[in-house]
């Protein structure tokens, strides 16, 4: 009985053992936080068929451009063109959906749209895809036209508004699919006035210019620059962001407990036009505590949509010599919109069963054939990811001290080199303190073009390597100028003219005691 219950004992302990072993492994592999795919995502397409979520007979309009007018009455014979569903969507709520054709009726909950028989079409003209992607859609929140102010509901309306006078603007180009004959006289997207008469672009421009003066919230001014901005946009070039290689600088604060990055922030140098924001993603293996802050050194705890500039901050610990900063990688993804997006066409009624027909013929307002509503488009951007990553390097510590006592020394100018990019240099002025600089792995040189004061020039360059997991220290000295002593010469001639002033002196005194002996003895005589 006590053996097996000391083989229990055993097993109980190994698997313990091995539980905490496998976990450990768990966390090993389980370091880095790089957990964001890139490449191109357009999973918000509808994947089933689907309808609106408008009721027949219900649902409410909204106009703000004869809003803005009130009383003003000049332009009321055409005012009814700018009413708007403004909280048109999908079922679901979950992307707003928006009128192409806008003579043809708005399709209800009642309305399938489904995915098959050719009902979905992809939207190939550039200025369309523009304004979904810089209206309102639930994508894209940051490159967009509008006020910050505005609400979902007006930002709906000008995205709307703006398709509209894009498509009427536009109409030769889509007389075959948005802008077909309805069989009345005019065209499925034609601007129309309380008499079914046609309103021309221009007459439309110069009223929104009008309503645009009037406009205290700025909804015209948005509405005509989605459309202005839709009819110069020629389509997206191919997304691409710089390296981040000549923005790393290192600082550390004042009590040196934490090293800095500062102004990070990514350089976009393809298809501008429909960058959106960026997620940053650290590396940090050896668990340093290293974290993103802000441009007012808070720290972000969610940076996966990411505008403003942001620092990387390092914690140093005890000891600086045993950080290992090139353990450390910092990945950035930056989010671009796509030039992409479908529409949607009802293929059946349950109101009013359509028949099965391949018909194009696009019909009267209201009559009960397959063409009578309107196409729709989704309030959706697909997108692409892109990533560009860096790796932070270790310090190397480089004194500058007087040979005779090790001390450090200010006010030497000295600079460092790569030697495998000549280009590449660091200078700075010593101070009392060493110079830490982070240097990637590599062979460099350090030299000193100006001496301390007191000090002879140090003509000799030094040569060092700096490796990656390894903390570097460089040590350049400096010999202290000679200055003969000239004390001893200054005693020597000070003794030597007062011998000879006592030479002299006794001289004279002598000849003028012998002159005066030699007078009185004449006079004796």
């Amino acid at each position: 009985m006590k053996r097996i219950k000391k083989i229990y004992v055993i097993t109980a302990i190994s698997l313990s053992a091995f539980s905490l072993l496998f976990c450990v492994f768990l966390l090993n592999i389980t370091k880095t936080s790089y957990a964001i795919e890139t490449g191109t995502f357009n999973n918000g397409y509808p994947t089933k068929s689907f309808s609106t979520n408008l009721e027949r007979g219900s649902g409410s309009r909204t106009n703000y451009v004869q809003e803005i007018f009130g009383s003003d009455n000049s332009y009321a014979n055409f005012m009814n063109n700018f009413s708007v569903y403004a909280d048109y969507y999908d079922d679901n709520n979950t992307n707003p959906l928006y009128v192409l054709m806008k003579n043809l009726e708005i399709p209800k909950a009642t309305e399938t749209f489904e995915l098959s028989n050719g009902a979905v079409k992809d939207v190939k003209d550039k200025g369309i895809t523009y304004i979904i992607n810089h209206g309102f859609n639930n994508t894209n929140t940051v490159n967009t036209v509008f006020d910050k102010s505005l609400d979902n509901k007006t930002r709906y309306y000008i995205t709307q508004v703006a398709l509209w006078l894009y498509i009427y603007d536009n109409k030769s180009t889509f007389s075959s699919n948005y802008c077909k004959n309805t069989g009345a006289g005019y065209s499925a997207c034609d601007f129309l006035d309380n008499s079914n008469r046609v309103v021309e672009i221009n007459t439309i421009k110069t009223m929104l210019n009008r309503a645009k003066e009037l406009d205290k919230n700025n909804i015209i001014d948005s509405i005509l620059k989605l459309y202005n901005d839709a009819k110069e946009y020629k389509g997206g070039e191919d997304s691409s962001i710089g390296s981040f290689s000549n923005s790393i600088k290192y600082s550390f604060t004042n009590d040196n407990s934490m090293i800095y990055i500062y102004n990070l922030i990514p350089n976009v140098t393809g298809n501008s036009d429909n960058y959106m924001y960026y997620a940053v993603e650290i590396d940090d293996p050896n668990s340093y505590g290293v974290y993103v802050a802000d441009k007012n050194d808070n720290k972000i705890d969610n940076t996966s949509q990411m505008n403003e500039s942001f620092s990387v901050v390092i914690p140093i610990g005890e000891d600086i010599t045993k950080l290992d900063l090139s353990s450390i990688k910092v990945k950035v993804y930056a989010y671009f919109m796509l030039d992409e997006n479908k529409s949607y066409k009802v293929t059946k009624s349950t109101s009013d069963p359509l028949p099965n027909t391949t018909s194009n013929l696009v019909v009267k307002y209201n009559d009960t054939k397959y063409d009578r509503f309107a196409d729709n488009i989704l309030g959706y951007t697909p997108y692409e990811i892109i990533s560009t990553e860096f790796r932070l390097s270790n310090f190397t510590s480089i004194s500058k001290v007087d040979v005779t006592n090790s001390q450090e020394l200010p006010g030497a100018k000295l600079i460092v080199t790569s030697k495998s990019n000549p280009s590449n240099k660091w200078e700075w002025t010593s101070t009392t303190k060493p110079h830490q600089i982070a240097l990637e792995s590599g062979d460099y040189t350090l030299c000193e073009t100006i001496a301390p004061d007191g000090y002879e020039l140090s003509t000799e360059c030094i040569d060092f390597t700096v490796k990656d997991g390894e903390f570097t220290t460089v040590k350049m000295e400096n010999k202290p100028v000679h200055i003969p002593n000239t004390s001893s010469m200054v005693n020597k001639i000070i003794i030597f003219l007062g011998l000879a002033f006592i030479i002299v002196g006794g001289g004279i005194i002598s000849y003028f005691t012998f002159y005066k002996k030699k007078t009185i003895t004449k006079k004796e005589a």
